[in-house]
């Protein structure tokens, strides 16, 4: 997200984002002294080498950038304004799983419950806490190009080829076969967007099962009304949501 400000004249520009994503809009970064200076390979390769370790030490990670221009910039659309930032830093944030998460994963896999992991972190952080949590095994590692168990939510929208309607003009999954496939294997579904969460449901839902499923955003809603069961999350959850 961004946010603009016009201060003394110039319109300042603050942007936070996933380092993977904002990283390509950046062109300088501020030194020790507090100095922009253009962006190197060596610099690139140092922040994304501690992108990997926030990332194993299961910490979400933001990286936070700038720019200052002309009053004029105020009118610009995002996809413009977003660009020629400098960055300011990165940091990681921990959000402890609860102790009795991992139990509780457990429970529901004896009592026939398939529990998913549906993020919008990045694969490695996803799968460091989906370890943690006990969703994944603690020595799992992708085995082949037909291992579905740990996806991001392009290659789950590439694989099954989104959604379609049936002869009665219902929702259904373009490609059922390969969701099957997914559905049998996948655990942790990481940089997902709220539609992965509604083509999931739908899927699901299309194959008999009985869904369940978490969201606090507004845009979690859709999916949270497509599931059998909706669970609006968190003190913080929004309106829309519950």
């Amino acid at each position: 997200m961004s946010t603009v400000s016009k201060f003394k004249g110039k319109t300042h520009v603050f942007s936070k984002g996933a380092p993977d994503y904002l990283l390509k809009n950046c062109v300088s970064y501020l030194n020790a002294n507090g100095e922009p200076v253009p962006i190197t390979e060596a610099f690139r390769s140092t922040l994304l080498g501690k992108l990997a370790e926030f990332a194993e030490a299961t910490l979400r990670t933001l990286l936070l950038a700038y720019r200052v221009g002309d009053k004029e910039d105020a009118n610009t659309p995002n996809s413009e304004i977003e660009k020629n930032l400098i960055i300011i830093g990165m940091v990681g944030i921990k959000d402890p799983i609860r102790e009795q998460v991992p139990h509780a994963v457990q429970l529901c896999y004896r009592a026939g419950v398939r529990v998913r992991m549906i993020t919008g972190d990045n694969p490695e952080t996803a799968v460091a806490i989906a370890k943690e949590a006990g969703i994944l095994p603690a020595d799992y590692k992708k085995k082949n190009d037909e291992d579905y168990t740990v996806m991001t939510g392009q290659q789950f929208r590439t694989f099954v080829e989104g959604l379609d309607k049936d002869d009665e003009g219902n929702e259904i999954v373009k490609n059922i076969d390969n969701f099957r496939l997914v559905r049998d294997q996948l655990k942790v579904l990481a940089r997902s967007s709220p539609t992965d969460k509604y083509i999931m449901a739908t899927g699901l839902k299309q194959l008999h099962h009985v869904v369940a499923m978490t969201g606090d955003g507004t845009n979690d809603a859709p999916a949270l009304k497509k599931a059998d069961i909706g669970f609006a999350m968190g003190i913080a959850g929004t309106e829309v949501a519950k």
